[in-house]
């Protein structure tokens, strides 16, 4: 075998093992969102949040809830305040990365929104966090965002 065979022949082989370990060797928390939820909420404060169904996910961010798992969305009755969790735990056929894409560009919007007017809303949601995890987003709009995330990676990769 010539040597650029044999580099070819290692390439593929490393290609598949890529392949293999990105497709199939993740591995999906067994946490429902309301587990995850209360380990993010023990480092986020909840106060002036209160906890929504799925009607207002989709009004605020157009998902429906029986699209996943579970979820659990916190959120204000008051239109200035911007902060808001959304935990979702997705089911196994879920593309979570389309949802994250779909709360991305919401979020954008409420950004442009908000940013010419209130400084303050504003702030928070360009420190805003959206991850996917181990089966499971978190989307967090708060002061205390980034104690949010080490909590939610914390939870679902345990």
């Amino acid at each position: 075998m010539s040597r650029s065979g044999a580099v070819q022949l290692i390439c593929v082989f490393l290609l598949i093992a890529f392949i293999g370990v990105s497709f199939f060797g993740r591995e999906d928390t067994d946490k429902a969102a309301a587990e995850i939820a209360e380990a993010v909420t023990a480092q986020v404060s909840t106060e002036g949040l209160q906890e929504f169904g799925s009607e207002r996910l989709f009004s605020q961010l157009g998902l429906s809830g029986e699209d996943f798992d579970s979820f659990v969305y916190y959120g204000s009755e008051d239109i200035m305040d911007v902060r808001e969790i959304l935990i979702i735990r997705g089911r196994e056929d879920s593309d979570l990365d389309a949802v994250k894409a779909h709360i991305g560009k919401k979020a954008e919007e409420k950004y442009s929104t908000y940013k010419d007017y209130d400084p303050v809303a504003s702030a928070l949601l360009e420190k805003r966090v959206l991850e996917v995890s181990s089966g499971a987003i978190i989307y967090i709009v708060h002061d205390d965002a980034a104690s949010g995330r080490e909590a939610f990676l914390r939870c679902v990769e345990d």
